[in-house]
């Protein structure tokens, strides 16, 4: 179960699989005694997790990377696998990227994460940023600090972008804003840079960006009948991932979020619930019909957002209950032709 490929450098874990094997957390930590420097690496499919809630913190506590491989296309599998990985990215288990040009098949693959120091130790900015882009509000290291209980998942690279669109740094944030891709049928998600929109075609009801990256946006649906509010999850990711601005492009309102000093003690709060109670809250929520929803609309009760029934005056009641977490919320109109407005 346990291979050394290089002596005191890189130490990993196989199987079969290993989370068959009940002493796998006692295993873990008897591995990083003889080696204290080497890389250290779980290799798993995954799907027994469950079994283990303490693993989160035993992979972090003792530096050890998760390696979560997919080996089948079927629906079913997908469907499962799908599962594992939400639940790598909600809980924050710090995994690992294989480079492609070390896969095998294209049916064996890893999760798409690859933690960039550079990204996640850029200086603190001198000079003021256009009007699109977050303002610096504290200190970069101490920001970084706050999310170093990540170690970098939220930095994995997005795949199938489109051409970026060019900006420029004279231009205002409801001018660019009001750039960004809508459809009447799907998402489109991705991040703002101080030249360029990057983004990629998202699903009916998600899209993928690089939450690490201070700007990222998403849209909404435009045919939704609620494509103007942005929902539970919108609130959670911006609060979970670094991104310092977070923008919701819907059909007649463009929302931004703006995390500031205020928001600190929500981060810090949403950060203690989880490491006690996201894996068992997340794998209790599965099971049930609401999923996902469910969990994120649980982890945002206890740091006080509630459920707005009914969706009557949500322009104004939504605005006030996420400025209530300390996030500065501003609303921006939508161009009168942004129904139509697709690259």
């Amino acid at each position: 179960m346990i291979a050394s490929t290089q002596a005191e450098t890189f130490f990993a874990m196989l199987g079969g699989e290993p989370l068959l094997n009940p002493a796998i957390i006692e295993h873990v930590k008897l591995a990083r005694q003889p080696w204290s420097d080497s890389e250290l690496m779980l290799v798993t499919n995954g799907f027994f997790l469950h079994r283990f809630p303490d693993l989160p913190i035993v992979l972090r506590e003792n530096r050890c990377r998760l390696e979560v491989s997919q080996h089948g296309t079927h629906e079913e599998y997908v469907k499962r696998f799908r599962s594992v990985k939400e639940l790598v990215l909600h809980v924050a288990i710090p995994s690992r990227r294989i480079p492609s040009n070390q896969r095998q098949t294209q049916t064996s693959q890893d999760f798409h994460f690859c933690p960039s120091p550079k990204s996640r130790q850029q200086p603190m900015v001198e000079k003021k940023l256009p009007a699109y882009l977050p303002q610096p509000f504290m200190d970069e290291t101490a920001y970084q600090k706050l999310y170093e209980h990540l170690f970098g998942v939220d930095d994995f690279e997005l795949e199938d972008l489109e051409e970026p669109i060019a900006i420029n740094s004279s231009m205002t944030a409801e001018q660019v804003y009001r750039m960004l891709p809508i459809a009447p049928d799907f998402e489109y998600g991705g991040f703002i840079t101080t030249n360029e929109i990057y983004y990629q075609v998202g699903e009916e009801f998600s899209a993928s960006t690089q939450y690490s990256q201070p700007c990222t946006w998403h849209s909404h649906p435009t045919s939704h009948p609620y494509a103007d509010a942005p929902s539970y999850i919108d609130v959670y990711f911006f609060l979970k991932w670094r991104s310092r601005r977070a923008i919701t492009v819907g059909r007649e309102w463009i929302w931004v979020f703006d995390k500031c000093l205020s928001t600190l003690p929500t981060i810090e709060k949403l950060r203690s619930w989880e490491e006690l109670n996201s894996t068992t809250r997340y794998w209790y929520w599965m099971d049930t019909e609401r999923e996902m929803d469910g969990f994120v609309e649980e982890a945002l009760g206890v740091l006080g957002l509630q459920r707005i029934e009914p969706i009557s005056n949500w322009l104004t009641n939504w605005q006030k209950s996420v400025e209530a977490l300390g996030i500065k919320v501003t609303l921006i109109r939508v161009d009168a032709d942004a129904v139509s407005r697709v690259p």
